[in-house]
């Protein structure tokens, strides 16, 4: 029995022997019958590789570029509208009511308290963007600039100043419904400028402005990369902007204004109708 079981095992063996030289054999074959790539070849398929490993990043890269350069020139674009409806303000409403006595400067001053110091931060803030935008890159940066406006103390004053004074400027205008040379004059300007923002349209803006700030750090963040020098200034000026909100927010809730936040324009709605209530009778003497 025992012999039968060797002779077995001794002709699997060498069965599986011939097997293993048929496949080595078969091997042998085929890498003898495959062409060696010479020096030409591999270094094509290394540019290839390489090519591979980077592409998708420098097509992310210049997405994130073009990205970067789309919002830089929406933010200049609505500054430029920003500032160009403060200087409204202050040449075409607040100095000739001054100069004119139309109503009590008290009263101009009331209606437009911080109107002309707010004019005059975003036209150097717009002037440094412009400067920016000229120069603009891949490496160039915007927190910087955001930081440079909003970190200082002088605007955060300003705004909050603007805020504070809400009350006093509606009932400013409340008092100047029966004025007929305030009103004659609001004529006068909607003839001229027709077509163009009101007063009321005007004069909420300052608080539906910052708010949009924000919005343009989220959207920069979202396609700057980590290691971009821009990254970290963003960050800051978020952190600025946002602490610029809640300060509003804080006044607003201080001088005892309910409804929605004044980031969100709700704090010059009874304002906003005041002008309306003005506005309205305009257009009804005009027509």
């Amino acid at each position: 029995m025992l012999n039968k079981t060797s002779t077995s095992t001794h002709i699997i063996g060498d069965h599986i022997k011939k097997i293993q030289t048929k496949s080595d054999e078969s091997l042998h074959h085929i890498r003898a019958s495959a062409p060696i790539p010479n020096d030409e070849i591999l270094c094509t398929l290394r540019q290839y590789a390489v090519r591979r490993h980077h592409s998708a990043p420098q097509h992310e890269c210049r997405w994130q570029q073009a990205k970067r350069k789309a919002i830089v020139m929406q933010m200049y674009d609505t500054e430029k509208s920003y500032v160009e409806a403060l200087k409204i303000l202050v040449t075409k409403y607040y100095l000739p009511m001054k100069d004119r006595t139309i109503i009590s400067n008290d009263l101009v001053n009331d209606i437009f308290y911080k109107i002309p110091e707010i004019h005059m931060h975003h036209t150097a803030f717009f002037i440094s963007l412009t400067q920016k935008l000229a120069l603009w890159d891949n490496k160039q940066t915007i927190g910087d600039l955001l930081l440079q406006m909003f970190a200082k103390q002088s605007i955060i004053e300003t705004y909050t100043s603007f805020v504070t004074n809400y009350k006093t400027a509606q009932e400013a205008i409340r008092l100047c419904r029966d004025s007929s040379s305030f009103n004659k004059f609001l004529e006068q300007q909607a003839k001229d400028h027709r077509g163009k923002l009101t007063l009321r349209d005007l004069i909420i803006q300052p608080v539906q402005r910052i708010p949009r700030y924000e919005l343009y750090i989220k959207d920069f963040l979202k396609c700057t990369n980590l290691n971009h020098p821009d990254y970290q200034l963003l960050l800051k000026a978020q952190n600025d902007i946002h602490s610029l909100a809640e300060e509003i927010d804080q006044v607003q809730r201080e001088v005892g204004v309910g409804g929605s936040s004044v980031t969100s324009g709700g704090l010059f709605n009874d304002i906003g109708s005041s002008l309306e209530v003005v506005q309205d009778m305009i257009e009804n003497l005009s027509d």
